[in-house]
């Protein structure tokens, strides 16, 4: 039934046309969009080097200005690893509340987009559906914040307290 339908509405013209075998038109479709999956996840590995990197730069120059800071700590008896672990600490926090706010602004664009796209289309989005993004994407920015967090933990775990403690003029 299904291929006799197609073939008597195909061959009208150019005025109508019948998606049949939908399997067959739908990996067609998928087949020349797939390009852009493979676009989206090279952006989505740009993004996160730029936030590594922002990350990074953050951490280093905070510590850079709080130099004497830790010096003051090491001097008044904060071991080393005391140090490390703060600042360890705060690049992990810092990854954590970002990916939140990220969270926060993929929540609020996917409900306006699902809103927009029902108006338009009348096709319904199940924007809250569970995917395991969820899940790894912040245990993936916690690994990241730590590694990111390592090069200024180190300087400042090698920190010469008395040369940080002196006065520049």
């Amino acid at each position: 039934m299904g291929f006799t339908l197609n073939q008597m509405i195909n061959r009208q013209g150019k005025e109508a046309t019948m998606a049949w075998p939908i399997a067959t038109v739908m990996a067609d479709i998928f087949d020349k969009m797939g390009w852009m999956q493979n676009v989206l996840g090279v952006v989505a590995w740009l993004v996160l080097l730029v936030a590594s990197f922002l990350i990074f730069t953050s951490i280093y120059s905070a510590m850079n200005e709080r130099r004497r800071e830790f010096a003051i700590l090491r001097a008044l008896g904060a071991s080393r690893f005391v140090v490390f672990s703060a600042i360890q600490l705060e690049a992990v926090i810092m990854a954590l509340l970002g990916c939140l706010v990220g969270y926060m602004v993929n929540s609020l664009i996917l409900s306006c987009a699902a809103y927009i796209i029902k108006a338009q289309v009348g096709v319904v989005l199940s924007v809250w559906q569970y995917h395991d993004a969820y899940l790894f994407v912040p245990l993936g920015m916690l690994v990241l914040g730590m590694i990111v967090g390592l090069i200024p933990a180190l300087r400042a775990y090698k920190l010469e307290v008395a040369s940080s403690l002196v006065a520049h003029s």
